[in-house]
């Protein structure tokens, strides 16, 4: 899909955002990684640097999302599960390589929220915050890294959350307002015999 040129409002509307202290959102990285919440740069997926940003403009983005469940599906299944028939087979090497942070807030993060209608405000072409080419969007992502009001970061709606979950891509700069509560192997995490179940998902050697 190709960009039409586009250019952030002077006022983004940014809402502040705080995970609650009883609430948590959860990220799925690679055990070997020491630092859960450690950001690419630049970044890779849907809202990172798109290929040939200026290396003084490049950011990393640390995502998040709203439950165990939506970042399974976006993080390990993904879209692998397309033209399968019967089960979906994950090695279990994969799976146990992978940890679980569970994320709260220091402080309120400045987010622009994408999850209602705020992209016609915007005038945002919704396609290019939704498909699956990641270079649309992380074209807007970069526009709005570099924008004067300095967002932390973006709230939107999860691609595998059915429409009842969202997700955070929260900019390198705003992660110190982020902590880490909990770190758990994926294999050990309650839940997830019952995602697998749901979504006929299993695992082998």
């Amino acid at each position: 899909m190709t960009v039409p040129p586009w250019a952030p409002p002077a006022d983004l509307g940014l809402s502040k955002f705080e995970i609650a202290p009883e609430g948590v959102f959860v990220r799925i990285f690679e055990g070997r990684h020491r630092d859960p919440l450690g950001s690419r740069r630049p970044a890779a997926y849907r809202f990172g640097c798109p290929p040939g940003l200026p290396e003084d403009r490049q950011f990393g983005v640390v995502y998040l999302a709203e439950d165990l469940e939506t970042a399974f599906l976006e993080a390990v299944v993904r879209e692998r599960y397309v033209g399968v028939p019967g089960e979906l087979v994950l090695a279990l090497d994969e799976i146990r390589s992978k940890e679980v942070a569970l994320v709260a807030t220091r402080g309120p993060l400045r987010l622009l929220d994408l999850t209602g209608t705020s992209y016609v405000r915007l005038r945002l072409p919704r396609a290019a915050l939704e498909g699956s080419d990641h270079l649309p969007s992380q074209t807007i992502s970069a526009a709005l890294h570099a924008h004067p009001e300095a967002p932390d970061g973006i709230l939107y709606p999860s691609r595998f959350g059915g429409g009842r979950t969202s997700n955070i891509a929260v900019y390198d700069r705003a992660v110190a307002r982020l902590r880490c509560v909990a770190r758990v192997r994926l294999e050990r995490m309650r839940g997830l015999a019952a995602i697998r179940r749901k979504h006929r998902i299993i695992v082998a050697k």
